[in-house]
């Protein structure tokens, strides 16, 4: 329920600026209305060990290879 209250929230600043508005903005938010599916959402982590290979000494990286 807090994370539908923090919506509610954020879109009465997006709207108006302010959340003393003159006029009553009404949300309704319906958790079963389905919009839009999201299938395999993650993140690539490939570039982080770029830097291994770049830098490090051949002793370093061959223990890194062995892990």
């Amino acid at each position: 329920m807090a994370k539908y209250l923090i919506v509610i929230i954020v879109l009465l600043f997006a709207m108006n600026g302010s959340i003393h508005s003159q006029e009553p903005i009404n949300v309704v938010i319906n958790p079963l209305e389905v919009h839009q599916t999201i299938e395999s959402f993650s993140a690539s982590d490939c570039w982080s060990a770029k830097d291994v290979g770049t830098y490090w000494n051949s002793d370093v990286k061959e223990s890194i290879a062995k892990l």
